[in-house]
C-alpha cells in the first residue's frame, strides 16, 4: 500500500450478532487509519479524513475531540492546522479507541449465576481481540 492509500473497504461484509460496536468507534478506526496512512509529520483536516470513505464529519470530529482528550491524536486549529498521530500507529490499539470514544456507561453482567460467568469471559476475551489488534494493523489489511 502507497503512501497515504487508504485500504479499500470490504465489498462483502460478514453479518455480525454477537459483537457490535458503536458507529462513533467504526468512524474513530477509519479516521485513525487514515490518519496512519499519511506521510509522516503532515496532518490532515477533517475534510481529508472524511472524503475518501464517506464518513460522518460530524461523527469523525466528535471522535477525534475524544481521542485527542484521551491524547491518541493531536491537533492545531488554524489554516495550517489538522491531526496527527500523537504515538506511533502500532502503540495505539483498538482497545485504547473504544476507551476513549465510547461514552457508554459499563453495566453489571447479566443473567443467573450460571451465566455471570459466560458474560464475564466473553467481556475479558473481547477486550483481549481489541488490544492485540494495532491502527498499523489495521493499516495493513
Amino acid at each position: 500500500m502507497a503512501d497515504g492509500e487508504l485500504p479499500a473497504c470490504l465489498p462483502d461484509r460478514p453479518m455480525l450478532r454477537f459483537v457490535r460496536a458503536p458507529s462513533v468507534v467504526d468512524h474513530a478506526l477509519h479516521a485513525l487509519v487514515a490518519l496512519a496512512a499519511a506521510p509522516v509529520g503532515e496532518s490532515l483536516k477533517i475534510r481529508e479524513v472524511c472524503a475518501p470513505q464517506g464518513l460522518s464529519r460530524k461523527f469523525v470530529a466528535a471522535a477525534l475531540n475524544d481521542l485527542r482528550r484521551a491524547e491518541v491524536v493531536g491537533s492545531r486549529r488554524g489554516s495550517h492546522g489538522g491531526y496527527w498521530l500523537a504515538r506511533p500507529a502500532d502503540q495505539i490499539t483498538v482497545a485504547d479507541v473504544f476507551e476513549a470514544v465510547d461514552v457508554r456507561t459499563p453495566t453489571e453482567a447479566p443473567g443467573f449465576d450460571g451465566t455471570v460467568d459466560v458474560w464475564t469471559r466473553a467481556e475479558r476475551d473481547v477486550r483481549a481481540a481489541f488490544s492485540a489488534v494495532t491502527i498499523a494493523d489495521l493499516l495493513a489489511r
